[in-house]
């Protein structure tokens, strides 16, 4: 009698797409985080910069951190606005 063999596929995980941060993208989400809160009247929460701007967390951070930095942004802790 012939055996037979079972083969099994290795499944991986998928990782998510790494984004290459530059400086030119910091920039460029340090403007577009600028010119939102500009824009607008009150401070804004980081899920409505998130929603305005379209940006990921990452760069959103990143351009926050570079505004923040420059000394033109204030925040208290829920909401920014600019210096």
């Amino acid at each position: 009698m012939a055996t037979t063999k079972k083969t099994t596929t290795k499944k991986t995980a998928t990782k998510s797409p790494v984004e290459i941060i530059t400086p030119d993208i910091v920039g460029t989400s340090a403007g577009k985080i600028w010119n939102t809160l500009n824009g607008s009247e009150e401070a804004l929460t980081e899920k409505e910069l998130l929603s305005l701007t379209k940006l990921s967390g990452q760069s959103l951070y990143l351009g926050l951190g570079w505004l923040a930095r420059e000394g033109k942004l204030e925040s208290d802790g829920k909401e920014f606005k600019l210096a």
